[in-house]
């Protein structure tokens, strides 16, 4: 019989030759060699070792059996950090903290916050945990805390109808976590990297021509406004398949971004979707193209903070894609080095992948701006845990008949104390904030559900159920994770192994519209 080595799962072959190692130390799953009996085994994958890889069989499994310790490619306990868990005796907040607890070997201190001191003795916490107690409707209960934690897991909830015993809905998932984040807000914002790239309330150096009406369907100015900020205004007269109207920011000197992630910008908008443009100073002169992002604005008289990622800036020339061939998915990427303009227009009919834009419409449009800065991704500071179905009282006729499983459960049909409003107001509260952060909404949290493969989601359309502890390991891994920050998303588990934290959370996109306190 050809000598062989079992493996639970095939989706991470093919193997480069030290990943054999790795992979089987890891998983432990080498389950025999040679003459093996299969009665109780389920193959999923056989490798032939000795020829795929090219090792020694017996050597290999030699090396294999010692007792070795398991590698951890997502080992970020041993990063300290200070962190506060609010709810600690909640049946949540009692896994986050034994799950804390193994970092206080590392350095960390785990603090936490209960509304009652008779939960204590059920939530039999560990002793690695400072654990203190207030009403959470009393701001001066969290005001010790701030300068002295890293990060905040959020695990409170209401415990009954508005005035009921320690606070309902409004005053908790509401009033309480915003308070929270007025606390907190100052403090961690101010160690955020960021770099101004333009402020409009400072009229800095800059130029915006308007593009001619006959041109390209539309017309469009710059004027700055007596309350301190820009207003980029115009009409759109065509529904033509380009960019109506733009203006421009052309740079004295190119801008080098390498070390942010994305851009950031303070707009007040009407509804309409906008276009982000930006150039390096690798565009030749004979090449007409640039690095394009689209973001939809709310109307209203609400400051809002619009996030975009380089990564998610594709190539555009005369409103097509330029991909690439081969393994390069695009033909041009953008040099954050030497960023030499910024360019703003109005979404035309057809959006970057060419499809109709179905809100799109000819008419006035007004686009008020603040500041413009580049952002560095950190891990979140803040991470809330929420509840899904909070939008779905929201949804048109249309979405609740498309998504009648989503919207025909009990929960969205019953909004006891109005909880999912009151929850969603300190979502928003947290999102507008600029506190790093991810929101975790978890579906129906039931103890008796197996822990298993947890999926992530968004668009608030997720039925399903999840056990406690997966809810809990979830909220404490987000804090670790850069590419969790600024991201909303929705979990519940299916059976099956976990995939890594990081393509958990690099799997979800970054809220990219949140508005302003």
């Amino acid at each position: 019989m050809t000598p062989c080595l079992l493996f639970t799962s095939s989706r991470d072959l093919p193997f480069p030759k030290e990943k054999v190692y790795k992979f089987a130390l890891r998983r432990n799953h080498v389950c025999r060699c040679s003459t093996l009996r299969r009665n109780n085994l389920v193959c999923l994958f056989k490798a032939d070792v000795r020829q795929q890889f090219g090792v020694d069989i017996p050597s290999l499994l030699k090396n294999l059996l010692k007792k070795e310790p398991v590698s951890e490619p997502e080992d970020v306990t041993k990063q300290k950090k200070n962190i506060l868990v609010v709810g600690a005796t909640g049946r949540v907040g009692r896994l986050i903290c034994r799950n804390l607890s193994s970092r206080v070997k590392y350095g960390s201190r785990i603090f936490g916050l209960s509304r009652s001191p008779t939960s204590v003795k059920d939530a039999e916490l560990p002793k690695e945990v400072n654990l203190t107690f207030g009403d959470l409707q009393d701001s001066k209960c969290l005001e010790t805390f701030v300068g002295k934690v890293d990060g905040v897991i959020w695990a409170a909830g209401s415990r009954g109808p508005p005035g009921f015993d320690t606070g309902g809905p409004r005053e908790i998932d509401h009033l309480a976590l915003k308070s929270l984040v007025n606390l907190f807000r100052d403090c961690w914002k101010a160690e955020e990297s960021e770099r101004v790239i333009y402020d409009f309330s400072t009229k800095s150096e800059g130029t915006f021509p308007s593009i001619e009406p006959e041109s390209v369907g539309g017309s469009s100015s710059f004027r700055y406004s007596s309350s301190g900020y820009g207003i980029f205004a115009g009409n759109v007269t065509s529904s033509i398949g380009r960019d109506s109207t733009q203006m421009t920011i052309q740079f004295p000197t190119s801008l080098d971004l390498s070390e942010y992630d994305g851009i950031c910008l303070k707009v007040k908008g009407d509804g309409r979707r906008y276009r982000i443009m930006l150039q390096d100073s690798e565009l030749k002169s004979s090449e007409e193209y640039s690095f394009q992002c689209e973001f939809d604005t709310k109307p209203g008289d609400e400051w809002q903070s619009v996030r975009l990622l380089f990564s998610d800036f594709i190539p555009v020339r005369n409103g097509s894609i330029l991909f690439g061939e081969g393994e390069n998915l695009y033909q041009y990427r953008l040099n954050k080095r030497s960023i030499r303009m910024l360019g703003l227009s109005v979404s035309s009919k057809l959006d970057i992948g060419g499809l109709v834009d179905p809100n799109f419409r000819t008419g006035p449009f007004e686009l008020a701006l603040k500041k413009i800065t580049a952002f560095s991704l950190t891990a979140p500071r803040l991470v809330v845990l929420s509840s899904a179905a909070v939008t779905r009282l929201e949804w048109n006729e249309n979405q609740r008949k498309i998504y009648a499983g989503s919207f025909n459960i009990p929960i969205v049909q019953l909004n006891p104390g109005n909880i999912l409003n009151e929850k969603k107001k300190g979502e928003d509260a947290v999102r507008s904030s600029g506190i790093p952060y991810c929101i975790i909404r978890a579906t129906g949290l039931n103890d008796e559900h197996p822990c298993g493969r947890i999926v992530f989601q968004q668009g608030d359309t997720a039925v399903g159920r999840i056990n406690r502890k997966d809810v809990a390991d979830t909220l404490v891994a987000a804090l670790d994770f850069p590419c969790a920050c600024y991201k909303t998303v929705e979990v519940f588990s299916i059976p099956g192994e976990r995939k890594p934290w990081k393509e958990c959370f690099e799997s979800v996109q970054m809220d990219t519209q949140v508005g302003s306190l």
